[in-house]
């Protein structure tokens, strides 16, 4: 039987958890700092696992901390979002887009 414990982190919890640690004269020019700037914004990311494997992930930037950053999956009518929490260590590319860009309307529909 598996374990498993679901963790909802709240926006105004986000300094509780260690945000403010990204921030500072250690982190100028860091992925932290850069990531940091851009809460809220919707991340592609591809995380390197052990020599040769990649993961993607994606979803809203919620929170970042100087070793980690949390992305949203905000879910959809069938599936409830959640959170997922990865190290921002074995981050190794990160798109940021202001939007969802599938959610994004190209005006090409007809009215």
């Amino acid at each position: 039987m598996e374990n498993r414990t679901e963790w909802v982190i709240a926006m105004e919890n986000a300094e509780s958890l260690g945000c403010e640690a990204a921030q500072g004269e250690g982190y100028e020019g860091s992925m932290q700092q850069l990531l940091q700037q851009n809460v809220g914004c919707w991340a592609s990311c591809d995380f390197l696992i052990g020599t040769t494997q990649f993961m993607h992930r994606e979803g809203i930037l919620h929170a970042v901390g100087s070793a980690w950053m949390c992305l949203c999956d905000p879910g959809d009518e069938t599936h409830p979002g959640c959170y997922t929490v990865c190290d921002v260590y074995s981050l190794k590319f990160a798109q940021l887009y202001e939007h969802d860009p599938g959610q994004i309307d190209t005006g090409t529909e007809e009215e």
